[in-house]
């Protein structure tokens, strides 16, 4: 898999997973919200690569940019991108059983 770097490699990885990056967005859109497909894979970026909690997130981004982007909001957006992900989950897990030995690091 791509390693979390930047969030270009976020964008390769969900591609070559098969999820269309507008498809993320208009997801987790469901709320109306006027945010642009950077900040909610930023958010997941920050997240999971760079091991940011969202309430640390919420209050960065109201300090720094001055917008106000409750910790419920983001926690929809992490949800929503990880029940999107799930068959893609299912299906290297059923690659990674059908092999003869698991390896790790």
């Amino acid at each position: 898999m791509a390693q979390c770097m930047a969030g270009g490699t976020i964008h390769v990885l969900v591609a070559s997973l098969g999820v269309d990056g507008e498809q993320i967005v208009d997801q987790c859109r469901r709320d109306k919200s006027l945010v642009s497909d950077e900040v909610i894979i930023n958010t997941v970026v920050n997240k999971y690569c760079d091991h940011a909690p969202l309430y640390r997130q919420s209050v960065a981004l109201l300090r720094d940019a001055g917008i106000d982007i409750s910790r419920a909001t983001m926690c929809g957006w992490v949800m929503t991108i990880g029940e999107m992900l799930m068959p893609d989950v299912g299906a290297m897990r059923s690659q990674l059983l059908a092999g003869t030995y698991i390896q790790a690091r």
